[in-house]
């Protein structure tokens, strides 16, 4: 059985759970190693999926900080963080509109900046772009995900604020998987995350095909540089193979500058 290393990063606003999410997955206990999150913070666990085993870096990351430019906010640290991701769990809160509207909207479009080498100073030939911001980092594996379903059992369903069905709708509109979650319930977590993975993998597949396009495009243009830089070297080799005809031109020369020395 092979191991496949996977960086995976929770975003979302505070207090949605991120870190409760993967203190759960990981040590299947609620803040096992609680703390605000301004710059990333991390857990580990493995997890089987179809025949392959996969360890499970998770960094938790509050778009809270990023959307309102907290003070402390690392900026460098936390695009690293975002654009190395292999996957990304949008999480938000049921209970809170707000915290969907912010992960559906500034997030997924700061965290699309984040990995699109279109997003940054488009400086330099595209080879240099290229080699800046390889293909592995554009595409990523992707769920959204509601948490704190338990909030809203029984008498309490009046505290959604999140429609199931908005969600859904937003997460098929942009080609991921919507989810909702009870943040106690560690196997409905681990579903979560083999959707995230197989979501990851086939990424993965699409940034080898692109990368493969874009090695083709490097290659044209280095051929295309090359024949240009070989053009005057060609002219010379064609005058060398055809020296009849290079005599013919001087003697067409010569006899139209004959009559006017005659003169």
């Amino acid at each position: 059985m092979s191991t496949v290393h996977l960086n995976i990063t929770i975003l979302g606003e505070s207090g949605v759970g991120k870190t409760s999410f993967a203190d759960k997955v990981s040590h299947d206990t609620q803040y096992w190693r609680y703390a605000p999150t301004i710059s990333p913070a991390f857990a580990h666990m493995s997890l089987q999926v179809d025949g392959d085993l996969y360890d499970l870096n998770f960094q938790d990351i509050s778009l809270t900080p990023i959307r309102v430019r907290e003070p402390g906010f690392a900026d460098a640290i936390i695009n690293s963080a975002l654009r190395s991701s292999r996957g990304v769990v949008l999480l938000y809160d049921i209970t809170s509109e707000e915290s969907y509207r912010h992960v559906t909207e500034f997030g997924w479009t700061y965290l699309w900046g984040c990995r699109d080498p279109g997003g940054q100073s488009r400086i330099g030939d595209y080879e240099e772009e290229y080699h800046r911001f390889p293909s592995e980092t554009r595409k990523f594996g992707c769920v959204l995900v509601g948490n704190k379903v338990d909030l809203v059992q029984g008498d309490n369903s009046e505290k959604r604020e999140v429609p199931k069905e908005l969600a859904e709708e937003w997460a098929s509109m942009v080609g991921v998987e919507a989810f909702e979650v009870d943040r106690y319930d560690k196997g409905v977590l681990e579903d979560v995350l083999r959707a995230l993975i197989r979501n990851t993998n086939w990424a993965r597949r699409r940034n080898e095909e692109d990368s493969e396009e874009d090695n083709e495009v490097v290659r044209d243009r280095q051929k295309t540089k090359e024949e240009t830089a070989q053009e005057p070297e060609k002219r010379k080799s064609t005058s060398g193979r055809f020296p009849a005809f290079t005599k013919l031109k001087d003697i067409l020369k010569m006899t139209r500058r004959r009559p006017e020395r005659e003169e």
